[in-house]
């Protein structure tokens, strides 16, 4: 038997673009996990259809990231639960090749809910597809705990994603799933932030890293990363450890460098991102003094906070932009300020209301105009005047 170096590359045997779907039933009522959940999900991927699953051990062994021996021993645990039927038997040429059907209670289990966070699964389902394999190589826990992050925040938004799921998924209890998503994060798989909810409750908020993107518009291979044509990355780069003296703790304070060079891609300048941990740093200690330095945010939690503050502030600003343009909400944004300006455009708001309820069109038309000139006039002066004023306060 072949040990794991030995098991064939699976896109060069064509094994890539195939997948494996995880149901519910086979953590919730069977309790596998880890080998003995793809294992069995192979099968029954292939059994339920056509009747029996055929697979080599070496189809096995890429799946499941190991020697095709413990592919066997893995098989065999299956079997001797009750949940698989084994044909043993030869192929044409003499070589050992078996086949693998469901038993009565592999193919349709009772509702027992042995897994811890049952509940979690309810009648949900999971697709691990090959590049997950082949591309990221991924295997075991890694592997599922992926597979569900991916089906919940594969439309690219930000999605909170409770631990108990991804613990009664993969069989393991919260802190071996905590430390699973960590070790996705540190590969740049997921980007994960924490959000304190009221009553200072957190929340796990992730969100598919920027090697997800690349995974899906090549499903079977990974891009090369492309050279800069000028040594200013490097530069920029080397700089990352100047934060040093401006975050709140340095352990892992290596994880923060991907998230450094998101915040330069986005064209925020180093000084800028040392003013805003600066400000950052300030906002924490302010908030928690007491707080023990094991339970600092660490380096790239801030950096990642800093993007998102520095996203937040585009899109408003871009809505602010959309909205100068548009004239009804000028002159309501200008009714809401003190002083002569906020007192005619309450005039002009009332004059257009009492002149569409007498149903004096005529009237209407000219006050429409008055009101586009009016706007024209004084659009910068309301909107400049409304930023001083929220910043004054």
């Amino acid at each position: 038997m072949r040990r794991a170096s030995e098991i064939p590359d699976g896109e060069s045997m064509g094994w890539g673009g195939n997948y494996v779907q995880l149901r519910a039933f086979m953590v919730r009522d069977l309790g596998l996990s880890g080998r003995a959940l793809i294992a069995f999900a192979i099968i029954h991927g292939f059994a339920s259809r056509s009747g029996s699953c055929t697979s080599t051990l070496a189809y096995f062994a890429w799946w499941l990231g190991c020697s095709e021996r413990s592919c066997t021993t893995t098989l065999q645990r299956l079997e001797t639960a009750g949940l698989i039927a084994v044909d043993r038997g030869r192929d044409s040429r003499g070589a050992r090749r078996n086949s693998y059907r469901l038993t009565e209670r592999g193919a349709r289990p009772p509702r027992l809910e042995v897994a811890d966070g049952a509940w979690d699964l309810e009648d949900d389902s999971l697709v691990v597809t090959g590049p997950m394999v082949s591309c990221l190589g991924l295997r075991g826990r890694d592997l599922v705990t992926y597979a569900v992050l991916f089906e919940r925040l594969q439309d690219g938004g930000e999605c909170a994603v409770p631990l108990s799921a991804l613990a009664a998924w993969s069989g393991s209890s919260i802190q071996t799933a905590r430390r699973s998503a960590r070790r996705l994060e540190a590969l740049g798989l997921v980007d994960h932030r924490v959000e304190w909810a009221e009553h200072s409750v957190p929340r796990s908020l992730y969100r598919l890293g920027r090697v997800r993107a690349q995974v899906k518009a090549i499903p079977t291979t990974l891009p090369e990363e492309p050279q800069a044509p000028n040594p200013e990355p490097v530069r920029a780069a080397d700089r990352f450890d100047e934060l040093r003296p401006h975050v709140l703790t340095t352990r892992n304070f290596r994880y923060g460098r991907e998230a450094y060079h998101d915040l330069l891609a986005m064209g925020v300048t180093h000084e800028e991102v040392v003013s805003r941990l600066d400000d950052a740093r300030r906002r924490f200690l302010a908030d928690n003094p007491d707080r023990p330095e094991r339970y600092l945010p660490q380096c790239h939690r801030l950096l990642e906070g800093v993007r998102v503050e520095l996203e937040d502030e585009r899109a408003r600003t871009e809505r602010v932009g959309r909205a100068r343009g548009d004239d009804a909400l000028t002159l309501a944004r200008a009714a809401n300020l003190p002083g002569a300006l906020g007192t005619e455009a309450c005039r002009l708001l009332e004059e257009s209301q009492r002149a569409a309820a007498r149903g004096d069109s005529e009237l209407s038309a000219k006050l429409a105009g008055d009101r586009r000139a009016w706007c024209e006039r004084h659009r910068d002066e309301v909107w400049g005047k409304r930023e001083r004023t929220a910043a004054g306060a």
